[in-house]
């Protein structure tokens, strides 16, 4: 199977001089298409920052990425049909459920209202939440949140890693 992810001698340190913090050191480990990879450790090891810098959100210090084959830089990682959830839901407020989840595809651009509607309605009906679609973040339960947030993003990649 293809390497999806690759990830060699990545480090990553915050601060310079004596106050350099590092945060990751010599990480090394490949992902192939189709394969789930957990990361897990204590609060504050740098789970959050390794996924940071997958997605290109923050540059490495040293090491290589390479997605789906190609040697990673910030413009190889801009283009790549990355997302991410971050810890908090990241819901706007002032946005239905269904507005919401069709917030990635907008955002995209390239796909017209109706079918962005379309496209959220079927992603709604897979986590559940068909009844809610008219609903604000503040009045869905924690998890209806949770199920909210999680279709935007897989929906708003074309190809999943």
């Amino acid at each position: 199977m293809a390497e999806s992810i690759r990830i060699d001698a990545l480090s990553k340190s915050f601060g310079s001089g004596p106050d350099t913090l590092p945060v990751l050191q010599d990480v090394n480990f490949s992902v192939a298409s189709e394969e789930f990879l957990v990361i897990l450790g204590p609060s504050g090891c740098g789970k959050t920052t390794l996924l940071k810098i997958i997605a290109g959100i923050v540059d490495q210090t040293d090491g290589a990425i390479s997605l789906q084959g190609a040697s990673s830089s910030g413009d190889v990682r801009s283009s790549a049909d990355i997302s991410m959830v971050f810890q908090d839901f990241v819901l706007l407020p002032w946005k239905t459920v269904l507005e919401n989840v069709a917030l990635g595809l907008k955002v995209q651009g390239g796909v017209d209202k109706s079918r962005r509607r379309e496209i959220a309605q079927e992603w709604i009906e897979r986590v559940g939440l068909e009844g809610f679609e008219t609903c604000y973040p503040t009045e869905l339960s924690g998890g209806c949140n949770s199920a909210s947030a999680w279709p935007e993003r897989w929906q708003s990649t074309r190809e999943s890693f």
